[in-house]
């Protein structure tokens, strides 16, 4: 597989009052296509930098982060945006479901965002991650691991390139986590997508094609 992703020696740092916080320190990390990596580290060991830069949330302050070859640093807030919209997915810890739209608005929101059309893209994948019956309900009719599973169809409504996931585990129980984690691993599978994760799970890091560890900037 080709390289999808790849961080060309990142480093960012943040200012803390009169304190400076060096969050990536020269980081080199690539991630290809069809490759499920874990990232793991201890709070404020830069996990969630790195992540906000592989998704053109942020900018690093020297080095580059490549998505298929391109340099997301030197792409316009604008360009960045769409690129977020129609190449990446984002998997969030806390679902970050719209709780007035229902589980099929919520999913297709990033398609009518990018003015394309609905079609039975949101229904199809809805029926795929097992909450078919819910697709007409509010996400506070839904439980944990339905509501990551409904947050995992909307990442992947746009056929994104690359999936990015925060904690996709965390907020649920054994079952329900192993099962959102087979979700994932068939994705990345299936559909030749990149998958960088965040995690604190022994199981989703042994599930991982390989892992590295963030310590004060560095990676390992």
């Amino acid at each position: 597989m080709a390289a999808l992703l790849r961080f060309e020696g990142v480093s960012k740092r943040y200012s803390a009052g009169a304190r400076e916080v060096v969050a990536l320190d020269g980081v080199d990390l690539t991630i290809d296509a069809g490759e499920l990596v874990a990232l793991v580290g201890r709070s404020g060991s830069g996990k969630s930098t790195l992540l906000h830069l592989a998704g053109g949330l942020d900018t690093a302050d020297s080095g580059r982060v490549l998505l298929d070859k391109r340099d997301v640093g030197s792409l316009s807030i604008a360009e960045r945006s769409k690129l977020r919209r129609r190449e990446i997915g984002f998997v969030f810890q806390f679902f970050h479901l719209i709780p007035t739209l229902t589980v099929v608005e919520n999913v297709e929101l990033p398609l009518l965002l990018d003015g394309a059309k609905r079609g039975d893209r949101g229904r199809e994948l809805i029926e795929r991650v097992g909450i078919g019956p819910r697709a007409d309900h509010l996400p506070g009719e839904l439980s944990g691991g339905e509501l990551q599973r409904a947050a995992i169809a909307r990442a992947l409504v746009a056929r994104p390139r690359l999936l990015l996931a925060d904690e996709p585990t965390g907020n649920l129980d054994s079952a329900n986590g192993e099962e959102v984690l087979q979700l994932l691993r068939d994705e990345v599978r299936t559909e030749g997508t990149a998958l960088l994760m965040v995690t604190h799970d022994a199981d989703a890091t042994v599930r991982a094609d390989r892992s590295h560890t963030l310590t004060d900037g560095h990676i390992s």
